[in-house]
This record gives structure tokens, C-alpha cells and sequence, in this order.
């Protein structure tokens, strides 16, 4: 049985007229909502997506949402959302053990997935840190000695490792936009 914890997502970016009926079934089928304990969206054309859509960095998005999400997540409109190259962002709070997640799904990349507190800030692998602040002081004791080329050397290490250990930067979610549609003052929002 799976575990239920509440998780949002934002879709954004350029939807083709084709993907719209797709969307709203996808949308239909995962059970989501616009709000918090509210009843499943139901949309069916371009101006309820348009219209349930809100502000949402520079631009829009649509948000769903789902007090009681399997896992956190919504694995079939995800599925559909990626395999039409729809970006979107969602936030898998934590629950039950288990830790909450951002991932942040951007075509053509894959979805990059990274671990967050309870407030929803992304964390870091402590032990991971320990071993750049570790490979940082041997560089600093290069350049103590005068080893300028040695600490060169274990600062690239250190600054590949990290690297290794942070997630990709994820550009922003562009706005919401429907070909052939412009966008509505009514918005849900």
C-alpha cells in the first residue's frame, strides 16, 4: 500500500493545441485539485486551463495539487507530462519516514530531483560537505607551504567534487501559454 503525502505541481511552458485534450484527461485522471481539500479539476478546453492558472515566477502556471498523493507524487500525469516534453516543477512534501522532494522537470534534460526539510528547502548530504570542507583545508595548507600548483590541483578535485554532489541548475518554469490562445484575466489565482 502506498503511502499518501500532500504534493503540488506547476506546469508550465508552450502546449500545442493537440496536447490540450490530452492534458485535461491526464489532469482528470490523476484526481488533482486547484486547492488544498477541494474537489477534483475537471477541465475540458484551453480557457479552464488558462483560467485555474496563477502567477508563478516571471510568468504562469497551472497548480495542482493533492492532500493525499501516492508517494508524494503523481506518477501517471508526470509520466504523460514528460513524455510530451510539458515542463513542470513539483514539490512531494514529507511524510511517514520519508523525505520530502522537489523535482524540477525541464525538456529535453531529465528531471532533476533533489531532497528537501520540512519548510521545503532543499538539503545537502552532510557527510558529502564534510569531505569538500576536508579537501579545502589541504588546500589552504598548500598555500601555506607556497605549493601553489599542489593546491591547485586538490582545488579542482575539491570543486569536481562538490559539483558531483549538487543537483544541475534548473532554468526557471516558463509561463504557461496555449497556442492559439492568449491568456485570461479570470484567473483562479
Amino acid at each position: 500500500m502506498a503511502n499518501r503525502m500532500a504534493a503540488q505541481i506547476w506546469v508550465g511552458g508552450q502546449l500545442s493545441a493537440n496536447q490540450v485534450e490530452e492534458l485535461c484527461g491526464a489532469i482528470d485522471t490523476e484526481g488533482v485539485s486547484l486547492e488544498w481539500g477541494e474537489g477534483p479539476f475537471r477541465p475540458k478546453t484551453p480557457r479552464n486551463l488558462l483560467r485555474a492558472s496563477v502567477e508563478y515566477g516571471d510568468g504562469r502556471a497551472l497548480r495542482l495539487c493533492d492532500d493525499q498523493a501516492s508517494w508524494g507524487e503523481f506518477a501517471d500525469l508526470e509520466a504523460f507530462l514528460q513524455e510530451h516534453a510539458i515542463p513542470y516543477t513539483r514539490h512531494g512534501e514529507s511524510g511517514d519516514g520519508y523525505n520530502g522532494e522537489i523535482v524540477e522537470y525541464r525538456p529535453p534534460a531529465d528531471p532533476v530531483s533533489m531532497p528537501v526539510d520540512a519548510n521545503g528547502n532543499p538539503t545537502v548530504d552532510v557527510d558529502a560537505m564534510r569531505r569538500v570542507d576536508k579537501a579545502l583545508k589541504a588546500v589552504l595548507q598548500q598555500l601555506n607551504v607556497g605549493a601553489v600548483y599542489k593546491a591547485e590541483v586538490r582545488l579542482k578535485k575539491a570543486r569536481k567534487y562538490l559539483r558531483k554532489h549538487l543537483p544541475p541548475k534548473v532554468p526557471p518554469l516558463p509561463s504557461l501559454e496555449i497556442e492559439g490562445h492568449q491568456p485570461t484575466e479570470e484567473n483562479h489565482g
